[in-house]
């Protein structure tokens, strides 16, 4: 998962359908006919940050919010940084950077993932990760997990079509695919509370089938 990070300076238009197909295309060139922007909703499953290769050298405006790399040697200095560690975090966002994908740092301002949006343009972000600060709780597989609400604002706020997706790569597959869904439809209720709820096991159902087919 983290040696394909090494082959970023390799990637190109010319070079990255040897690496990486996607499916589902139609799904966000659709979207993005809407004009609203098109939020591709990854989890922390396989080499999810592929889709910034994938897309970015497809020729789409695509952000992504996350943490930087070094960001982490902060946050968790005091339980796993090395300067080993804090080395490989280093060299990893050098080489991220270096792709055609607008970074915006998911625990600083955040309206630039509006605006990205507002410009018709791709965000791709985990509906598992750790940014924001309202929570919910969803089952996975049976289990209670609680999960930020984060890309349910994000998704209430901007009006963007949300594009479920997933990077697989089974044995003895030659390169990775990207697999873009259909988008989700937002589901209303009577209280904020009730909404986040009930659109985050929205977005867990999708997800289920998959971690189920490749635990």
């Amino acid at each position: 998962n983290e040696l394909e990070v090494l082959r970023y300076p390799s990637l190109g238009p010319d070079t990255i359908n040897d690496v990486v197909e996607v499916e589902g295309r139609e799904y966000l060139d659709r979207a993005l006919g809407r004009g609203r922007g098109a939020i591709v909703l990854l989890s922390h499953f396989g080499a999810n940050q592929m889709v910034m290769p994938a897309l970015g050298h497809l020729g789409y405006a695509m952000n992504q919010l996350s943490a930087p790399p070094p960001v982490w040697a902060e946050i968790l200095r005091h339980e796993r940084t090395t300067p080993m560690w804090e080395a490989t975090l280093n060299r990893r966002w050098e080489l991220e950077k270096r792709l055609p994908v607008r970074h915006i740092n998911v625990f600083r301002f955040l309206r630039p993932a509006f605006e990205c949006l507002e410009r018709n343009e791709v965000l791709g972000l985990a509906f598992d990760g750790g940014g924001g600060r309202g929570w919910t709780t969803a089952s996975i597989l049976g289990r209670p997990a609680n999960l930020s609400t984060q890309p349910i604002q994000f998704w209430e706020k901007s009006g963007a079509a949300v594009l479920p997706a997933v990077v697989l790569r089974p044995r003895g597959a030659a390169k990775h695919k990207l697999v873009i869904e259909p988008p989700l439809r937002w589901r209303r209720c009577s209280t904020r509370e009730r909404s986040h709820e009930r659109n985050m096991a929205a977005i867990v159902e999708r997800f289920e089938p998959w971690l189920r087919r490749y635990p």
